[in-house]
Order: structure tokens, then sequence, then C-alpha cells
């Protein structure tokens, strides 16, 4: 049987139904795109939105956002169509035009402080052009190095791996290739043994807890019991746990 996580990756899309209107047909839409099947830079081929104009119509509107993939406009389809045709669609327009889009926002996302000595001690796969799944770039990790489990305990198998910071330096990994997501990684960790990482998950689980190791009858092993049992009681919740455990995720 294989190791492999299943990951809940579908479930980290989210489809919106966007509505725009103008004035007049010589005021744009206020965005740019990018994609198409002629044009392949970027993933699946597909038309996205790679710019909002500052002060335009999209950005006065505040609900479409960058790297959003257009599904539909005007209920045409845009999943296989070429950047041109897609662009007189939308020039061509009325008053309005009702966008379909297709968003990368996981149901949790969760900023994870790191401290490292050189490595994460994480296997990652996936990237523009090494989709590990068909269709999805998106960058996970699948395997975890059980000796370093001191700095990446935190992180579970099939996290989507979003942002990577180190100080005040911030590097997307969303829609970046195989080899651009291990550079910047490995970038990150050199400049700096504490780095923070954004992960996409599904859903919530608790973390696994450790007890302490402590002598039999000791106050503190009493305490803990009492803790252990008032935090086992409140699964599902945001309680804290001695001090700064909270409820984790688990993608099956």
């Amino acid at each position: 049987m294989s190791n492999t996580p299943q990951i809940k990756y579908k479930e980290h899309w989210k489809k919106v139904e966007i509505d725009l209107h103008r004035q007049n047909k010589q005021e744009g839409w206020g965005f740019h795109i990018s994609g198409g099947i002629d044009k392949y830079n970027f993933p699946l081929e597909a038309i996205s939105v790679s710019k909002i104009d500052q002060n335009g119509l999209a950005q006065r509107d505040q609900r479409l956002k960058s790297n959003d993939i257009i599904l539909k406009a005007n209920k045409i389809n845009f999943t296989n169509i070429k950047q041109k045709k897609a662009l007189k669609i939308l020039r061509k327009s009325g008053p309005s035009v009702g966008l379909l889009i297709c968003r990368l926002e996981p149901r949790i996302i969760e900023d994870i402080q790191l401290v490292h000595s050189g490595k994460l001690g994480i296997t990652i796969v996936g990237g523009i052009g090494d989709e590990y799944f068909p269709t999805d770039h998106g960058i996970f990790i699948v395997d975890k190095d059980k000796t370093q489990l001191q700095t990446n305990q935190q992180l579970h198998l099939g996290d989507r791996l979003l942002n990577i910071s180190s100080g005040d330096n911030i590097r997307d990994l969303r829609f970046v290739t195989h080899a651009e997501a291990k550079q910047i990684i490995e970038s990150a960790c050199e400049q700096n043994n504490r780095i923070t990482l954004r992960v996409g998950r599904a859903r919530y689980v608790e973390t696994p807890i450790t007890p302490p190791v402590v002598q039999p009858n000791s106050p503190l092993r009493t305490a803990y019991m009492d803790k252990l049992a008032t935090y086992q009681g409140q699964q599902g919740t945001e309680a804290v746990f001695n001090g700064n455990r909270r409820p984790r995720l688990q993608l099956d």
C-alpha cells in the first residue's frame, strides 16, 4: 500500500461569480489577463488575472484578485481559449460582464514559524510543469524527515506551501515551478535560521501531544493529566493547551 498522503487539494479552490458594470464601452474593466492555449505562461494554459489597475473599475469593485483564474466570461468557456479571443470577448462585452472565477483559497491558512539548522527536513512535490495532480500546480509536502521533527513537527503531510518569509523578505510559492520552489526555500534558509512558512490546509485536527517526562504521582504529572482531560473534552475548539497548543489540520 502506498504511503502517499491523500490530499484534498480540490478543497483549496473556490469558485466565485463576479459581475462588473461600467458606464460606457470606452471604460476598461480595470484588469489585465495572461495565459491562453496560444500563450503558455500560466498553469493549465488558464486565462488568469495578471494585474489589477490602480483606481480602475475592478479595484473599485474590490472583488477580483490577481491570479484569479477565469473559467467563464458571459457564460463563454475560457478554459480552452486563445488569449486573443479572450481579450476580444472581454472588450466587446456591453455595460456588464459576468465572470466565473476559480480562486486558490484554502479553508485554513496558517503561518508556521520554524527554527532550523540549514534544512527543513521536508520533501516537496508539484509546481508548474511538474504537477503532482493533473489539474493543480501547487507545491505540497509529501514526506518529513523524522530525524528533524524538532524543526518540522508543526508541518503536515499534504500541506500546500503558499509563501515563505525570511526576515522582511517574503517569496510567493503559489505559482512557481518545482525548481523555483526548491531554490526559494533554500535561499530563505540560507538567509536566516528562523523562517515562516504560510501553508494552506483543508481542515483542523489536533496536534499529537507529547507528555512531559515526570515521576509517578508527582504534582507535575497530576497537573498534566488534569489539563489533558480538560483539553480532550474541548476538541475542535480554539482552546489553549500548555500555553501554545492549537487544533491542527490533517488532510485525508
